[in-house]
């Protein structure tokens, strides 16, 4: 497996947190499609990876992205942005894992020095918004890749399409409507019933404290908590 460590070059200690990936409300994008981190300083490359964007990039300020090559078999990216300025980086140039990518923060879309960090897994697309696009969660890709930990003991558990809530188990569901809208939901309600298309993500919180998503979720496949749900759609 390859292995990855957290942007501030630690394998063993995560930078702070600030908002996840994931649904949030209040924003005109309700899906973040990164990890905010903050008081890191200078940025480390997560793997060996080869610089394809080093530019101003609107509202991620100054940004570079990283391909990491394939990961478990699928082309993998890493975006860095709102860096403090633009890295003397060259396209094509090659990093070894913690190597540094540049220095933490305020431009573009900010609201004070921090890392937005985002991993795209088969295309570099963070989409509108609505859903992850080819998003995935950095703080589970990184954590189940960690360089030296062969032997952890609390992995981040992998999402069975086929079989979501049975295969994760998860402590919380979000789930998020074609309309936008999204509802937090408890798992100890957890019921199998049809949703007939209504849903087009869920979001899962995991007992480890880690989160995973499911997208375009089918109708025939996945399984709600119904009494909830049945609250929920009262009067539509």
């Amino acid at each position: 497996m390859t292995r990855l460590v957290w942007p501030n070059g630690s394998s063993t200690t995560e930078p702070i947190r600030s908002d996840d990936w994931g649904w949030r409300t209040g924003y005109s994008r309700p899906f973040h499609t990164g990890q905010d981190w903050y008081s890191i300083g200078s940025l480390k490359a997560i793997g060996a990876a080869t610089v394809v964007e080093n530019h101003w990039g609107g509202w991620a300020g100054w940004q570079v992205l990283l391909h990491l090559g394939s990961i478990d078999g699928v082309e993998t990216w890493a975006r860095y942005c709102h860096l403090a300025s633009q890295p003397a980086l060259p396209l094509g140039t090659s990093l070894a894992i913690g190597a540094t990518v540049g220095q933490e923060g305020n431009t573009g879309e900010s609201e004070g020095n921090h890392l937005h960090l985002e991993i795209y897994q088969g295309a570099v697309d963070r989409g509108d918004g609505s859903g992850p696009a080819s998003t995935v969660n950095p703080r589970t890709f990184i954590r189940n890749r960690l360089t030296g930990s062969d032997s952890n003991t609390n992995p981040v558990e992998e999402v069975n399409m086929s079989n979501p809530i049975v295969n994760v188990k998860p402590d919380t569901v979000w789930i998020g409507r074609a309309d936008g809208t999204f509802e937090k939901l408890d798992q100890s309600a957890v019921l199998a019933m049809n949703t007939r298309g209504i849903i087009s993500h869920v979001f899962l919180g995991l007992p480890n404290g880690n989160s995973d998503i499911i997208p375009s979720v089918s109708a025939a496949d996945f399984a709600v908590v119904k009494k909830v749900w049945e609250q929920m759609c009262r009067g539509r």
